[in-house]
Formats: structure tokens, sequence, C-alpha cells
């Protein structure tokens, strides 16, 4: 039997059962530029780290999934990993993030 790789597993999140707040879609939103991470502990649900980002305006959907990617991978200290977390981010925010389906190949989607 073969033993499941760390991107099998990556590949097998369900981004629709994470949860998040949605992002804004409106430029006037005052969340456009900024987002504050909550880190949990997943046994006690302890809130363990509490941040605030300055959001950089991307220019393009990979730069966007490329960042987050690369962010992610080097939190959970798998920088290896980024092949198998960007189809992944790319899917979050293409059906998650906003509440519903966004189009990542729209300049303005990206901006926010």
């Amino acid at each position: 039997m073969r033993k499941k790789t760390l991107a099998d597993e990556i590949a097998g999140l369900d981004v629709m059962s994470f949860q998040t707040i949605l992002l804004p879609m409106s430029a006037d939103d005052p969340r456009a530029k900024t987002f504050r991470y909550e880190g949990y502990d997943i046994i006690t649900l302890q809130k363990e780290v509490e941040r605030d980002y300055t959001i950089p305006e991307p220019q393009t959907a990979q730069e966007v999934i490329g960042y987050y990617s690369r962010r992610i991978a080097e939190a959970v200290k798998l920088p290896s990993q980024f092949a198998a977390l960007a189809p992944k981010v790319r899917e979050f925010f293409e059906q998650k993030a906003f509440g519903h389906t966004a189009d990542m190949t729209d300049h303005e989607v990206v901006k926010r």
C-alpha cells in the first residue's frame, strides 16, 4: 500500500470547509487594504497569534497566489511544498475567499 505524501495530503484539503472571514469586493471597504490574521491552536482552540497585515496591491493572480503560497509554506516550515500549496491557494481565492465564485483573471478581483 502506497503511503500518502504531504503533497497528496495538501491536495486533499477541502478549502470550502475552512472557517474564514470573507474578503471585501469593494475598493471603498476599509478591509480592502488590511488583513487581520488570527491563529488558533487546533486542539484547544485558544488564540495563539494575532497580526495585522497591510496588503500590497497586486498586479496578477499569480502574484497573489505565489505570495500567499510562500507565506503559508514558510509559516508551516515546509518551503518545498510550494507547488502543492499554490493550487489550493488559487482554489481558496476562486471558491471561498469572497463568499462566491471569483474570477481570478479579473484585475479588480485580484486587487481585492
